[in-house]
């Protein structure tokens, strides 16, 4: 997608966005001035730069530039690598739980599934970007291991918007449910041990796995102190998420302590995923029950749009 990385100054932020803006408003992103930053942290949505008071406070505490792109309307979502000497292996697409908040720029990011399915020749045109990236940084660079693209598939097609190259946790996700140790192959092959692997078959190996057995959850940080964990096993029907005696039971939401307050988590169970669903929805519907529950104040959430 377009974008411009401009000087952290409100003139240079609303005139970047007025000429980028595609009708769905336009995302600012801080640099790395307080260092390294993720999972939507330090990202604004802004559907209006000239009542964008908050977020341009927010920029100038902590960015030197800011990078301006269009919002783009589409299911967040990565595709992840490994470098090899002589290949480069490419795996399947992960959707990113992301949510807007109704009046709110702020982003709330919720892990990784891998129940979604885009449709084939998008999944293709992924792991193309992919594999081109990853011969790319070897030849260039040297480079050696996991990497993950992260970005939007609009309906115009797979949209970057960021490289990382580092393990990520899209790359968890699929190792976890290929039951594939692609964390310790990775490092492997940074330390330069690659003589015993095969690339080709590592990618096949696990692109078979994965598509097969899927994985959907989501968690979320909240701000009201938690003391304790509670774990509480529910069911899923389709449409809403309600208690259910484990006999009934499809699905897991707890809730807990953590460092910024609390935590609330919820998985669904490995046989009752469904193949191709699209998680964001789900996800926003157990925050939901948790919101009923326990009080956890999460709110109302935004999910992301499929592309047609």
């Amino acid at each position: 997608a377009r974008s411009e990385i401009v000087a952290n100054t409100p003139h240079a932020l609303a005139a970047a966005s007025r000429r980028l803006d595609e009708g769905a408003g336009v995302m600012w992103t801080a640099d790395n001035r307080d260092g390294w930053h993720g999972g939507g942290e330090y990202s604004r949505y802004i559907a209006d730069p000239e009542i964008a008071k908050e977020p341009t406070e927010f920029m100038g505490s902590h960015a030197h530039r800011v990078r301006v792109m269009p919002y783009l309307e589409g299911v967040p979502c990565a595709i992840h690598g490994i470098v090899f000497p002589d290949q480069v292996a490419t795996f399947r697409p992960v959707e990113m739980v992301v949510f807007r908040q109704p009046g709110s720029p702020l982003l709330r990011y919720a892990s990784v599934s891998t129940s979604w399915d885009p449709a084939p020749t998008r999944r293709d045109e992924m792991r193309r970007v992919a594999r081109e990236v990853g011969r790319h940084v070897r030849a260039q660079f040297g480079f050696r291991g996991a990497f993950t693209i992260d970005g939007v598939l609009t309906s115009d097609g797979f949209r970057p918007t960021e490289l990382n190259p580092r393990y990520g946790a899209g790359v968890g996700a699929i190792a976890r449910t290929a039951k594939m140790p692609l964390l310790g192959i990775s490092r492997m092959l940074i330390a330069g041990e690659s003589e015993d692997l095969n690339g080709a078959e590592i990618e096949q190996l696990t692109i078979r796995a994965a598509d097969a057995t899927r994985h959907l959850a989501g968690f979320a940080l909240v701000g009201s102190s938690i003391k304790e964990t509670l774990e509480l096993r529910v069911r899923w029907d389709g449409h809403s998420i309600v208690p259910a005696e484990d006999d009934n039971a499809n699905a897991t939401l707890a809730r807990g302590p953590a460092v910024q307050g609390g935590l609330v988590r919820f998985s669904l169970d490995e046989e009752a995923v469904p193949i191709g669903a699209f998680a964001a929805p789900i996800v926003a519907q157990a925050f939901r029950a948790a919101d009923e529950l326990w009080g956890t104040g999460i709110g109302e959430l935004i999910p992301a749009t499929e592309a047609p």
